[in-house]
């Protein structure tokens, strides 16, 4: 089956072997591979749904719909002919150096030519796969689920959150997705601009402003990649969350992992939020509304903590 919108000009078929392809590949292959996202990048701003992504957040069962992306580049325009003169016309030499010109010159076009067609059919496939890709999450494939969530997850822009991966149990029936953080030192140097101006406030208000900006901020990619993963992957019946920054090791070269917090939801759970009211939702307490790992210290920092099991069967029980 292939889709395209109306109006638009049909896709190239694709092997039937590729189709089947991505419906065997969850069932022979025991170990899954994590799927590594990075995150758009976006200018920063005030707390709209860039920096607080969870207002965005869909519906559980709302499955996303396709954008199909179009192969906007210009096909290669036909040299026209470089015409002769009386030169060419009494001497036989420039004749033949107009002719070998306009020769090379159509020899050029074709070979652009070729190359655009090829470009063109290999994007046409690229698209038809993803056609199919979102046909097949909707029955539980998790290969497809996969190339889903990861289209939903390039979409994203969060300025405290930089990349995300993830993985699928072979049943389809877990996710659990580690998203790497912005540390808060960087955070704040990117984003030090408080609601007031810098001398109405005191160093340790801006301080305190800052701190709890960022909580909130780490706290909404979480809510809305929860959110991402159940849409995208209607098999899912259990999501684990956990948020990390990479730290300074005592290994010059190397950084070392530190879980901030780790949050797992089950979709019925998940289904009981206000959808509808998400920006009068605050991340922070939603999220504690779960089985929710998280501790802070006196000063409002969190804490390292451990994060839920990756082993799925742990995650399941």
């Amino acid at each position: 089956m292939i889709f395209h919108e109306p109006g638009s000009p049909p896709l190239i078929p694709i092997n039937r072997s590729d189709v089947l392809d991505m419906d065997n590949r969850s069932n022979t292959v025991s170990h899954r591979l994590r799927t590594n996202v990075r995150f758009a990048r976006g200018e920063s701003g005030t707390l709209s749904s860039t920096q607080m992504p969870h207002l965005e957040t869909p519906h559980p069962d709302q499955f996303p719909e396709l954008a199909l992306e179009y192969f906007d580049k210009l096909q290669p325009a036909c040299p026209k002919p470089l015409k002769t003169g009386w030169k060419e016309r009494l001497f036989p030499t420039h004749r033949r150096a107009i002719q070998e010109a306009n020769q090379q010159r159509h020899t050029v076009y074709l070979r652009e030519l070729l190359n655009w067609r090829h470009e063109k059919d290999a994007h046409e496939r690229k698209e038809n796969l993803r056609a199919i890709a979102y046909l097949r999450a909707q029955q539980g494939v998790v290969p497809a689920m996969e190339q889903v969530l990861k289209d939903r997850l390039t979409e994203i822009i969060c300025p405290s959150a930089t990349s995300a991966s993830f993985e699928i149990s072979s049943d389809g029936n877990c996710l659990v997705l580690d998203v790497v953080l912005a540390r808060l030192e960087a955070y704040v140097q990117n984003h030090s601009r408080c609601s007031q101006p810098v001398e109405e406030r005191s160093s340790n208000d801006c301080s305190k402003h800052m701190l709890g900006q960022y909580d909130a901020s780490i706290h909404s990619i979480a809510v809305r990649l929860i959110g991402e993963a159940f849409a995208s992957a209607p098999s899912i019946e259990t999501v684990v969350v956990s948020g990390l920054v990479y730290t300074e090791n005592q290994f010059p070269g190397r950084e070392a992992k530190r879980y901030l917090f780790s949050v797992r939801v089950n979709r019925c759970e998940w289904r009981r939020v206000d959808f509808a009211n998400l920006d009068a939702a605050v991340p922070v307490h939603l999220l504690a509304e779960f089985n929710l790992r998280r501790d802070y210290t006196e000063e409002g920092n969190l804490k390292s903590i451990v994060p839920w099991p990756i082993d799925f069967a742990a995650a399941l029980s």
